[in-house]
C-alpha cells in the first residue's frame, strides 16, 4: 500500500472508538421517555459527534437525513487516512446505509418522500437498479476488501448484515470481535466504520421510538 501507512488510521479509529457510548450510557439512554430528553442525554455522549447538526424539533425523517449524512461524511473522511489502496474499500462502506432503500425500490416498493433528498436513492428513482442491492454490494466488496481470503467475505458479510432487518445485533458482535483481533491491518478500520453505524442506527431507532408515527427508515431491526 502506498501513502499513509495503515497504523495511522489504526490508531485514529482506536481513539474514536474509545468515545463511543458503553452498555451502561446505552442503558440509560433506552431509559428515556421523551425524545427530548433522549437527544439531550445523547449529546453528553460520543453519539454527539453525530448530533452536530440535529436540531431538536427536526422531523425524524431530516434528523435521520443528516445521521446518514454525518455517517457518511466520516467514512469519507476514515478514508482519508488509511493508505490509497484501502481507501476504496471505507468509501464501499459509506454506501450501506442506502441498501435497505434500494432493496425496497429494487423489489418493487412505493417510492418515499425523503427518497428524492439522497442523491444515490433519488437516481434509482430514474434508473431502476437492475442488480439486488445486498449482493450488488458484496460483490464491489469483494472486489476491494482487504485480501486476506475467506476473512475478507466474513467481514463483508458482517457489515452488510448490520443493514439487514433482524441481523443488526449478531453482526455488531462479529464486527467488535474483527476490531479487537485485526489490530495490524485496514480490516480493524473497516469493522470500526460499523461499529459507528451501528450506533447511528440505534440513536436513530431509539429517538424513532419516541415520536410515534414518524419515519423510521434508518433505524436498526
Amino acid at each position: 500500500m502506498s501513502g499513509v501507512p495503515v497504523g495511522f488510521a489504526l490508531a485514529r479509529t482506536h481513539a474514536r472508538h474509545a468515545q463511543r457510548p458503553g452498555a451502561n450510557e446505552w442503558r440509560r439512554l433506552d431509559g428515556v421517555r421523551t425524545a427530548s430528553q433522549y437527544l439531550q442525554y445523547a449529546r453528553q455522549t460520543g453519539l454527539r459527534f453525530w448530533l452536530r447538526t440535529v436540531g431538536e424539533d427536526q422531523p425524524q425523517a431530516e434528523v435521520e437525513l443528516k445521521l446518514r449524512a454525518a455517517f457518511r461524511g466520516h467514512a469519507l473522511e476514515v478514508a482519508g487516512w488509511l493508505p490509497a489502496a484501502a481507501a476504496p474499500a471505507a468509501r464501499l462502506i459509506a454506501d450501506l446505509p442506502d441498501l435497505p432503500a434500494l432493496d425496497h425500490l429494487h423489489r418493487g416498493g412505493a417510492p418515499q418522500a425523503w427518497m428524492n433528498d439522497e442523491p444515490r436513492l433519488a437516481d434509482a428513482l430514474e434508473n431502476p437498479l437492475t442488480a439486488p442491492p445486498y449482493e450488488a454490494w458484496m460483490t464491489q466488496w469483494l472486489r476491494l476488501g482487504p485480501r486476506r481470503g475467506r476473512s475478507t467475505g466474513r467481514l463483508g458479510n458482517a457489515l452488510r448484515d448490520l443493514v439487514i432487518p433482524g441481523q443488526a445485533s449478531p453482526a455488531a458482535a462479529r464486527l467488535h470481535w474483527i476490531f479487537r483481533n485485526r489490530t495490524l491491518d485496514a480490516a480493524g478500520v473497516y469493522a470500526y466504520l460499523g461499529l459507528v453505524l451501528d450506533d447511528i442506527r440505534r440513536l436513530a431507532g431509539g429517538l424513532a421510538r419516541r415520536r410515534p408515527g414518524e419515519s423510521r427508515h434508518l433505524e436498526a431491526a
